[in-house]
């Protein structure tokens, strides 16, 4: 059972080990700040799901995908990687204003 504390994320098919964190050191700063990691999207994608988590009241970053940390066996798809983007959001202080 995944320990509910575990902030961790499996990505490509890693897995969340001791030994091999799936979270990188932007990944772990941006969760203790209150950001949530949402999903990985090409550009058409990051756009369209920014304006809907915009409208629904969401602050929302996107941060480049580090094809470099890919998996060794996946470099091969390291061009295609690098086109795609992780959505982050975190819900606006009602005092905040867009």
């Amino acid at each position: 059972m995944k320990n509910p504390h575990d902030t961790r994320l499996t990505i490509l098919g890693q897995t969340n080990s001791a030994d091999s964190p799936t979270c990188s050191y932007q990944d772990e700063l941006l969760i203790k700040d209150g950001w949530e990691r949402r999903f990985i999207a090409d550009e058409r994608m990051a756009k369209e799901s920014e304006a809907t988590y915009l409208d629904l009241g969401f602050e929302v970053k996107r941060i480049p995908f580090e094809s470099r940390k890919m998996p060794d066996d996946c470099q091969g798809c390291e061009s295609v990687a690098q086109k795609f983007c992780i959505i982050y959001t975190k819900k606006l202080n009602p005092s905040q204003s867009r």
